[in-house]
């Protein structure tokens, strides 16, 4: 299954200019909203649901293009990384697989928090003060989107996943057409520029067929 590549060293740290996409996020400091705890559970979930992906802590950003190194003081990057591990525990459920690194740059360090792809079953992040609530967070190119209530035992079947996985990591070039070929029975899709056709605005035609009720089902 394709996943993002993790940053671990200093040569991967990007470049400026670099453009956040759907592996890749910005943040210039440490989040400390009274809802942090579930904004840092809810960023990583949401790469867990879909390709990973890895946020860099330390990293400016304007109209997600990446304007500035803000490196952290040493002693902020522990509480920094020990936040977001927190976060991965308590709020999210399953909990992700994520993989910090403290990457020192110029006079002090950028934290990567690396997350891992995880393809077996949807990652649920608790509401804060509602621990009986829960969102589904899934990471489309450079935003957040939520997994509808009827979305989400789609996207609990592993292979159905893997295959909607795959599709998103087709390259955003231009595309007049599109049929999958692990699954069958749907029409095309027909995209416009370079915009990819979405797995969740338009779901179900072409990658799922329909039973006589009209209920979108598996057809591979």
């Amino acid at each position: 299954m394709p996943r993002a590549n993790e940053i671990t060293t200093p040569s991967e740290i990007p470049p400026i200019g670099t453009l956040e996409r759907s592996t890749l996020d910005f943040k210039a400091r440490p989040d400390t909203r009274g809802d942090a705890a579930y904004e840092r559970a809810k960023d990583m979930a949401a790469f867990a649901n879909a390709l990973g992906g890895t946020i860099l802590v330390g990293c400016a950003d304007t109209s997600d293009r990446l304007t500035a190194y803000l490196p952290l003081a040493p002693a902020d990057t522990t509480t920094t990384r020990r936040h977001y591990e927190e976060a991965a525990r308590d709020l999210c459920v399953p909990a992700p697989v994520i993989v910090p690194h403290e990457i020192g740059w110029e006079s002090g360090v950028i934290v990567a928090i690396n997350v891992r792809p995880y393809p077996d079953r949807v990652i649920g992040v608790r509401k804060a003060g509602r621990p009986d609530v829960y969102t589904f967070p899934l990471r489309q190119m450079t935003r957040t989107i939520f997994l509808k209530p009827e979305q989400i035992a789609m996207y609990s079947d592993p292979r159905v996943r893997r295959a909607l996985v795959l599709l998103r990591a087709i390259p955003a070039e231009p595309m007049v057409m599109l049929r999958t070929s692990l699954l069958t029975g749907g029409p095309q899709y027909r995209t416009v520029g370079d915009r990819r056709p979405s797995v969740l605005n338009e779901p179900f035609d072409g990658l799922f067929g329909r039973d006589e009720r009209g209920t979108p089902s598996c057809v591979g």
